[in-house]
């Protein structure tokens, strides 16, 4: 299916942004279900056909990002790819909870080095510099 997938140029797609983003009966987008089952390819396909990688899953009540469900289950490449889209890494869901806390709670201790190098990077930029 990837391949299929890859063989279909965004040329080809035009009026397929409103699909990319609507949720199906269960309250899955097709960039949900792809990010939290690991589809990265699936994933990147989507982003660049409009997908949002920002969009609070309608999945859960409890207000969990795209990316908490890949940080969830320790999907480090979608998280990446995430990222590079756009998708916030401070998101909290109804709890606060960031998909950080996410990854740390399932022990996928690589993903939750990702957010904290983030974290780092940004605190670094954030430094004054002295003259």
């Amino acid at each position: 299916m990837v391949q299929d997938l890859k063989s279909v140029s965004v040329e080809e797609t035009t009026g397929m942004t409103s699909f990319v983003d609507k949720p199906e009966q269960n309250g899955c987008t097709p960039l949900l279900l792809a990010c939290q089952n690991g589809h990265k390819d699936i994933a990147e396909y989507l982003l660049k056909l409009g997908a949002s990688a920002d969009t609070i899953a309608s999945k859960g009540a409890d207000k969990e990002t795209i990316l908490h469900w890949a940080a969830l289950n320790g999907h480090i490449d979608v998280c990446k790819l995430l990222l590079a889209y756009g998708a916030n890494a401070l998101a909290g869901d109804a709890h606060g909870l960031t998909p950080e806390n996410y990854a740390a709670d399932e022990n996928h201790d690589e993903v939750v080095g990702l957010f904290r190098s983030l974290l780092r990077q940004e605190d670094d930029e954030l430094e004054p510099t002295k003259d």
